[in-house]
């Protein structure tokens, strides 16, 4: 629906390509997983004022995370929107896990030059530590989306 009306309202024209990009690759650890397996005791996403929603992720500051009964594939989707960067999940784990993560938020306090009043390590330790997982720079095919042609938007809109 959206892409219709951004064709129709501003002329946009546009094609899917792939194009070579640094990601990071979301693998097992050497010694193994150390995810917690899914205890279904989180509610449906449709209970209100539940704090465990299943299937989704509380994030908090960008370096808190938990998640209950989640795929590795949807904690690095998520992980690409924190990092700014693609992460492809290359653990070959199925199943769900209730995972919880929480590293150093870099970027936030060196900008507001108030310490942490509890240092955690970063990002990649956290991960190899707490859940048995890492994250390797590559680079490989994305997505990306062209932008071909767009008209100014019409005077009345």
């Amino acid at each position: 629906m959206l892409q219709t009306l951004l064709i129709e309202q501003f002329g946009i024209e546009s094609h899917w390509t792939s194009k070579e990009m640094p990601l990071y690759r979301l693998k097992v650890a050497k010694g193994g997983p150390k995810l917690k397996p899914a205890d279904g005791g989180c509610a449906t996403p449709q209970t209100p004022g539940s704090q465990r929603p299943c299937g989704g992720f509380n994030v908090r500051r960008r370096s808190e995370v938990v998640g209950h009964d989640v795929s590795t594939g949807e904690f690095a989707d998520l992980l690409s929107v924190l990092l700014g960067r693609i992460v492809v999940d290359e653990t070959g784990l199925s199943g769900t896990y209730d995972i919880e993560a929480k590293w150093s938020p870099d970027d936030f306090t060196a900008e507001s030059g108030v310490p942490e009043a509890e240092p955690r390590g970063s990002v990649f330790a956290v991960l190899k530590e707490t859940l048995g997982l890492r994250l390797e720079s590559a680079k490989g095919p994305v997505k990306v989306l062209v932008i071909d042609r767009a008209e100014k938007v019409p005077a009345g809109n």
